[in-house]
């Protein structure tokens, strides 16, 4: 099977956390796009960053997905060529994650930052000393039946994601392979977290960097480089 689109998580995958591209993953994501391969930038910031850091990279015509699946943008200018958006969120689920802030903000005030998505809610303690403290608040949340049922959680290494459960990153990739008419047998999915587990399970192949879910990836890289080494003997 001739392999058309590879989505890559960025931080942590990519880049490490607060961290450049380093050159030569950079120089590989280039070498795929001129094999006739799509890349797609699939993470849990907000579209228009994860824009401005792609279009350092110099790719031609990348595809970027943010906020966990909320924006798909064809290419990094502004505005993008085209967009493809999710329109499952409800004015439930908005009232919910404004609750879900609010409880945050009471609770630890000037000791969090929320990033500033469009819909979902995204938490950075200041102190990373007190990220497993703010899980647990938020797992306190989580307790109500109604939050459970609308929305899900994430947790990373510096920072935890509340969205509406319908939005995904296996959402947005399936609504791209849609879009352009190709099949999960025809993309490979590299990341590292939680959040990632959507787009392995529909991806025809799956590659962990250093993922330590419960979910079986096809390949568990230890670091991006042995990542990027196992998609290119895929595609080569």
């Amino acid at each position: 099977m001739t392999i058309k689109l590879l989505a890559f998580d960025i931080d942590n995958t990519l880049a490490q956390i607060n961290e450049p591209i380093l050159d030569e993953t950079v120089q590989a994501l280039r070498d795929f796009e001129n094999q006739g391969l799509t890349i797609a930038f699939v993470s849990g910031k907000p579209a228009i960053y994860i824009a401005g850091l792609v279009r350092q990279v110099g790719l031609k015509n990348p595809v970027i997905i943010g906020e966990n699946g909320l924006s798909t943008y064809y290419g990094c200018g502004v505005p993008p060529k085209k967009i493809i958006e999710n329109d499952t969120v409800t004015e439930r689920d908005r009232e919910l994650l404004f609750d879900v802030r609010k409880t945050l903000t009471d609770e630890y005030g000037e000791r969090i930052w929320f990033q500033p998505n469009e819909v979902s809610v995204t938490i950075f303690p200041k102190d990373i000393g007190e990220i497993g403290t703010m899980k647990q608040t938020v797992e306190e949340i989580f307790r109500s039946e109604a939050v459970r049922d609308a929305l899900v959680f994430y947790t990373h290494a510096d920072s935890i994601d509340i969205a509406p459960k319908l939005v995904n990153k296996g959402a947005a990739v399936k609504a791209l392979l849609q879009e352009e008419g190709w099949t999960a047998e025809e993309m490979i999915a590299v990341g590292d977290g939680e959040n990632d587990v959507p787009t392995f399970s529909l991806a025809g192949h799956s590659v962990g960097v250093d993922f330590k879910g419960d979910f079986k990836v096809d390949k568990n890289a230890r670091d991006i480089h042995e990542a990027i080494a196992h998609v290119r003997s895929i595609v080569t």
